[in-house]
């Protein structure tokens, strides 16, 4: 079998000239024979790769199905070219038989879920025919029917991140990544991944969901800061009645044990104007020191030192006069 053209025998060979020759005979209606051989179909084939090939010397019908037999090699052909240098525009290669169509890796390409879609049931009616002939294909197209579901799920979460009306969650500009990682053609998976990250829409939208995400995060610190507030104002008074609590207690206490003592009523007066000044100064002092405004605790500052003064003064008074 004469091959000028670069086409590998994995997919160029008896098996499949074999298989296309069948498709050709099934156009005849039951009880008639094609009027040309396999041999002339071989021959026709050999003839179209050497540009040898005269459509006098064969009809329509063959025609046909040579010329669908050659472009199935230019698809295999062409899509060990297309890894190279992918793009988004791949023409099906179309006869008056059938139509072979490249799966397209750029996903992020793509204007709308509806394009892909679309694209999307062309490749699958491709693999569909390959699958329902037994043809064999190149190594590439192999790895491509395999990746076309993944690729699939990846376009349908990109298309759900890139909604205008919608604000994507943050997380989810990750979720096609263990899709592509998971891609038969490792090569091209790099066009994938780039053609959505470097696509605008999908900045944009990335954008916009890191702003929601940090207003949602301000308002949520907005909410801890005041809940926080409000364990700070209960621990304060849980302090500060602790304090007067046993602070009372000692006042009853001390007063009481003054019943039978033979203590002058000027040091009973120190000791309550003492109790009750303490009670004051510390309950000043905790609030002093879980203050987190400025100028309240200016404020609480000067009460405490008044009230030291104060105390003070009670006690030199009576002591001294």
């Amino acid at each position: 079998m004469i091959n000028l053209q670069p086409f590998d025998e994995s997919y160029h060979n008896e098996e499949n000239m074999k298989i296309f020759y069948e498709l050709y005979e099934k156009t005849f209606s039951q009880g008639y024979s094609p009027p040309f051989s396999y041999d002339n179909f071989k021959y026709g084939i050999e003839s179209k790769l050497q540009n040898t090939f005269s459509k006098i010397t064969f009809d329509s019908y063959i025609y046909s199905y040579i010329e669908f037999y050659t472009i199935f090699l230019y698809f295999n052909l062409n899509f060990s070219l297309y890894q190279e240098t992918p793009y988004f525009n791949i023409n099906p290669m179309t006869s008056n038989v059938g139509s072979f169509y490249i799966l397209n890796y750029n996903i992020g390409y793509c204007r709308s879920i509806d394009d892909w879609e679309i694209h999307y049931k062309n490749v699958k009616s491709t693999f569909d025919f390959i699958n329902t002939n037994d043809l064999k294909v190149s190594r590439i197209i192999e790895n491509t029917m395999k990746d076309i579901e993944f690729l699939n799920n990846i376009a349908t979460k990109y298309f759900e991140i890139t909604v205008p009306e919608k604000i994507a969650d943050l997380q989810n500009f990750d979720n096609f990544k263990s899709d592509i990682s998971q891609l038969k053609n490792s090569n091209l998976s790099k066009y994938t991944q780039n053609s959505i990250i470097y696509n605008l829409s999908y900045i944009f939208k990335y954008i916009e969901s890191i702003r929601s995400s940090r207003d949602d995060l301000d308002a949520d610190l907005k909410k801890l800061n005041i809940k926080l507030k409000k364990v700070d104002k209960l621990k304060d008074f849980y302090l500060t009645v602790s304090g007067a609590s046993m602070s009372l207690i000692s006042l009853i206490i001390g007063n009481l044990s003054f019943v039978d003592a033979d203590i002058s009523e000027k040091h009973i007066i120190i000791f309550n104007i003492s109790i009750l000044g303490s009670i004051l100064l510390f309950s000043g002092l905790f609030k002093l020191i879980y203050t987190t405004d400025d100028n309240e605790k200016d404020i609480t500052f000067i009460v405490c030192i008044l009230i030291v003064l104060v105390l003070l003064f009670c006690l030199f008074y009576k002591l001294y006069h």
